[in-house]
C-alpha cells in the first residue's frame, strides 16, 4: 500500500530506533524518498539507505496505450504506526508524489 504524508505530519509514525538517517526529514520534503514499514521491512529485507521501486502496471498513458507507471524511491528509514494498523506493508511518500499512482478501481 502507498500512503502519501505530509512532511509536517510524518511525526505520527514512529521512527524505530537507528533507523533513520539525521537529515531523512529534509530528503522526505525534498521528495527525494520515503519510509516503510517495519513489516515490508522484514518481509523484504530492506533497509534504510536501499532503493525500492514502485509500479503501478497502468499507470500512465502514452501513444502505445497504457504503461506502467515505475517511480524509484531511497528508503529514508524505518518506521511503524499504530495509527495506520491497517497498512502492515506500506510506503510512504510525500502526499504530491502519492497522488501521481492512480487510485484503485472498485
Amino acid at each position: 500500500m502507498i500512503f502519501g504524508i505530509e512532511a509536517d505530519k510524518i511525526s505520527v509514525l514512529k521512527a524505530l530506533s537507528s533507523s533513520t538517517s539525521d537529515d531523512a526529514l529534509d530528503k522526505f520534503r525534498l521528495g527525494e524518498g520515503g519510509y516503510v514499514s517495519a513489516n515490508l521491512s522484514r518481509q523484504l529485507s530492506i533497509h534504510p539507505g536501499d532503493v525500492i521501486t514502485l509500479v503501478h502496471p497502468t499507470g500512465q498513458s502514452s501513444p502505445m496505450g497504457l504503461t506502467p507507471l515505475v517511480i524509484r524511491y531511497r528508503v529514508l528509514g524505518i518506521v511503524d504506526s499504530a495509527l495506520f494498523a491497517s497498512a502492515v506493508e506500506a510506503v510512504y511518500v510525500r502526499r504530491i508524489d502519492a497522488e501521481k499512482f492512480p487510485k484503485p478501481d472498485k
